[in-house]
């Protein structure tokens, strides 16, 4: 008994990386930031050429998955853009990102970057304005759709940041992230039967993730239905259990 109360205690502090934004309702502590865009590393092109028929979705896929900007001069000012960020320069990288904007007007990377800039400044509104503008010229950019979530969140408009989870989960299924927050969103707001029926979703996806298990738990216990409650938490822990094996 012993040894699975301090398991609880172990899955609550690991859960606590996602509550941090919800926890925005009883405070006004800033969220996690936005995780930085790294250069990926692209594969040089083999021998073999796509047939005429799936050249264009194979550069839309691409595109969809290479976060860096296209045009060459955009390039070298994103990259300064980075170096002032990493020199912990917001000022300084601010500037080189406009700069860069002014290469590629269209780039959806730079304008997140942007966003997350002035969303640490506090110009949240700015940041907003940012973000759509990112979305306008790439809707499915996960980066700029959760930085404007987070950014809903920061202002207390929930509506708005269970709208962008929802858009988020209509073209990433698979993202436990948004289901999680999502979840939560809807439990704290105490709709529990939306924020149950987002997270069996997540779990008929993945029926050992941890962290949905434990807050289906914790959701049948506010609710006082405590059989299922345990249900849960011990179905969290057995797979806790597992993974330390």
């Amino acid at each position: 008994m012993k040894y699975r109360f301090s398991v609880v205690l172990l899955i609550f502090f690991l859960a606590a990386g996602v509550i941090l934004i919800i926890g925005c309702v009883h405070g006004d502590k800033e969220p996690p930031p936005m995780p930085k865009v790294s250069p990926p590393q692209l594969e040089k092109p083999t021998p073999s050429t796509p047939l005429p028929s799936t050249q264009e979705s194979l550069k839309a896929e691409i595109k969809e998955k290479v976060d860096l900007p296209e045009d060459s001069q955009a390039y070298h000012h994103f990259l300064l853009a980075k170096l002032f960020q990493h020199e912990d320069d917001p000022e300084k990288a601010l500037k080189e990102y406009q700069i860069a904007l002014n290469y590629d007007p269209t780039s959806a990377v730079i304008q997140t970057e942007i966003a997350t800039i002035y969303f640490k400044q506090g110009q949240a509104d700015k940041a907003i304005k940012m973000c759509k503008q990112a979305l306008t010229n790439n809707s499915r950019y996960l980066p700029a759709n959760f930085l404007l979530a987070r950014i809903y969140l920061r202002k207390k408009d929930y509506e708005a940041a269970i709208a962008q989870y929802e858009t988020i989960l209509t073209f990433a299924p698979e993202n436990q992230e948004a289901y999680l927050y999502l979840g939560n969103l809807y439990a704290e707001k105490r709709e529990y039967e939306k924020a149950i029926n987002i997270l069996n979703g997540l779990i008929q996806k993945d029926p050992s993730s941890l962290m949905g298990l434990y807050y289906l738990g914790r959701i049948h216990a506010k609710m006082k239905s405590y059989e299922e409650a345990i249900e849960y938490y011990n179905k969290a822990l057995d797979i806790n259990a597992a993974l330390e094996s």
